[in-house]
């Protein structure tokens, strides 16, 4: 076997170990093993690495099979291997469609981040029984995987994840996760988990435990196809961020949040753009007096006839541009807390809400330092003479 075929981290010692190998074979099979020698029943390797268990790979073309990714069709783990960490394993492995990890030796990874980002043929997968309870990092993990139909992390033991944000994301083929038992105690970033998963129409997160969470900006844009929502089990002091957190669930007919906590939450822009079908939704505990940018936040709602938002104070937000822009069954709305202390633009805010008759709020539009632009394009004409002007 040729030299250049071998990746060598550093010569097997005792101070280092044993080394893992990795053998490609014509056949697209990728043998992860504790042994050098190959398969006899198997053609001849196209190549062979060694020493990459004892690497954390942190770029996306820095696994040493990277250039012969796309050789890759299966992933099979033969032996007991214990690396130091999975992130970038297979990223762009675009024709790897099963992969089967089940005898991997995880006790000892810190991150499983991007694993199989980017596996665009990726149908099954099979993490039964894997123990990795040093895991903090699984970011990306399943980035793009548009084939996969579905998946099982049941039994991924993962007690100390902290980053799960981009988890799922463009898995557009998904229509089953199971979570169940996956610990969320310690994760802080949620961010596009299940962004573009538009073939999932149920989603059990009953067992999320969400207090420390920081940001969830994203976290369900895209999904489409989802009828119904429990996030009753959601508890959010800590988060910040929650823009886009909705956007596109053009399924969605209802949301009950009033359980929310949003005294942190800054960031509300586009929450709910683009639910088109979303007739009722309940923000009765939201906070927003320390919100800035609350643009967009309804953009398309176009199923909503009525919205209490009497609890919402906006002492510091300065943007609300087309807050409600599209909304065009709106008949009432409820605002009446909202004050212009540092509000910068109104552009667009009403646009389009072409049944709005009854708005109770203050006369924000007055202010000298607000831009107004078309504020109120395309509102019933009585509306618009009833607000006040500068």
């Amino acid at each position: 076997m040729e030299n250049d075929l071998l990746y060598e981290q550093c010569a097997p010692s005792e101070e280092c170990g044993p080394h893992a190998y990795a053998l490609l074979y014509p056949s697209g099979e990728l043998v992860i093993q504790a042994k050098a020698n190959p398969d006899p029943t198997k053609q001849e390797p196209l190549a062979i690495w060694h020493g990459f268990e004892q690497r954390a790979f942190t770029e996306f073309d820095t696994a040493p099979w990277f250039g012969m990714r796309s050789k890759i069709r299966q992933v099979i783990v033969a032996d007991r291997v214990r690396p130091v960490s999975l992130a970038w394993w297979f990223y762009g492995c675009d024709n790897l469609v099963f992969c089967d990890l089940g005898k991997l030796d995880a006790s000892e990874a810190m991150s499983m981040a991007h694993l199989f980002d980017s596996c665009t043929s990726l149908e099954s997968l099979c993490l039964n029984g894997m123990q990795a309870p040093c895991v903090k990092n699984i970011c990306g993990m399943f980035n793009g995987c548009k084939s996969l139909k579905t998946v099982d992390l049941s039994g991924l033991d993962i007690p100390r994840v902290r980053r799960m944000n981009h988890l799922f994301e463009g898995c557009s083929s998904l229509v089953s996760i199971n979570l169940s038992g996956v610990p969320t105690l310690w994760t802080n970033h949620m961010a596009h988990m299940f962004c573009g998963c538009s073939s999932l129409a149920t989603l059990d997160l009953s067992g999320f435990d969400t207090s420390r969470v920081q940001d969830m900006w994203g976290m369900f844009s895209g999904c489409s196809s989802l009828t119904s929502l429990d996030l009753s089990s959601f508890r959010t002091p800590s988060v910040k961020d929650m823009a886009l957190m909705f956007e596109g669930c053009s399924s969605l007919t209802s949301l009950d949040l009033s359980f929310f906590d949003t005294s942190k939450v800054e960031v509300m822009r586009s929450m709910f753009a683009g639910c088109s079908a979303l007739a009722k939704v309940d923000l009765t505990s939201f906070d927003t007096q320390g919100a800035t940018d609350l643009s967009s936040m309804f953009y398309g709602c176009k199923a909503l006839e009525s919205l209490d938002l009497s609890n919402f104070k906006t002492p510091n937000v300065t943007d609300m541009d087309a807050m409600f822009c599209g909304c065009s069954s709106l008949v009432s709305l409820k605002a009446p807390a909202f004050s212009a202390q540092s509000l910068v633009s109104t552009s667009h805010m009403f646009e389009g809400c072409s049944s709005l008759v009854s708005l109770d709020m203050p006369p924000i539009e007055t202010e000298p330092q607000v831009y107004t632009k078309r504020m109120f394009e395309g509102c019933p004409s009585p509306l618009v003479a009833s607000r006040p002007r500068r």
